[in-house]
């Protein structure tokens, strides 16, 4: 099993939109990819409650049943739509992913 671990910090405002505003709409376009993308066996976006200075704002915490499965939802059509929304919001991100042994 592949775990995949993505962090981001969004900026103030995009496009005249919130901070608050932009992580929702993320957490609501990162929730559609399971039921679009197979190979993914859990899939779990976190919205930061602390608002830290040095906390990012938003992570993602998903597993695949393996590398192929990984890449597969990386090039998916469903899975770019989101990358270029965090794109357009201007986001950082940082990310690992590393293989679990699920025995």
């Amino acid at each position: 099993m592949i775990r995949h671990v993505v962090m981001w910090v969004f900026p103030d405002e995009s496009a005249g939109r919130s901070r608050d505003d932009d992580v929702a709409r993320a957490v609501e376009l990162l929730r559609a990819l399971p039921a679009a993308i197979p190979g993914i066996r859990s899939f779990e976006p976190g919205v930061d409650q602390l608002g830290g200075e040095r906390q990012a704002h938003l992570v993602l915490v998903s597993d695949f049943d393996d590398w192929d499965a990984l890449e597969t939802y990386q090039q998916h059509p469903a899975h770019l739509e989101v990358v270029a929304f965090f794109r357009e919001v201007g986001t950082s991100r940082l990310a690992v992913d590393y293989e679990v042994n699920d025995s």
